[in-house]
């Protein structure tokens, strides 16, 4: 899997106080907005965050974010996460 790396100055990120882990809070703070804005699937966003399934709807939740899919949107999404965790 090829993946990227964003340069952040550390400035930046000092101002944004991010508690406990930064790599896997950024990820999991990027993987919520672009889901928010219906850029990634509710699995990619998912796979993103680092997240269980259970523990990122329970974030969403938290934020009141509301989900955005129907039904067979949602049974695609197990179907992608269990292939990835196959």
């Amino acid at each position: 899997m090829r993946t990227i790396n964003i340069e952040i100055p550390e400035d930046i990120l000092y101002h944004a106080r991010i508690k406990g882990d930064l790599r896997s809070e950024l990820k999991k703070e990027l993987a919520i907005h672009l889901y928010e804005e219906n850029i990634l699937s509710l699995g990619n966003a998912v796979r993103l965050s680092g997240l269980s399934f259970m523990e990122f709807h329970h974030l969403l939740g938290e934020r009141k974010i509301p989900r955005h899919y129907e039904i067979p949107d949602l049974e695609k999404d197990f179907e992608n996460i269990e292939k990835f965790h196959a």
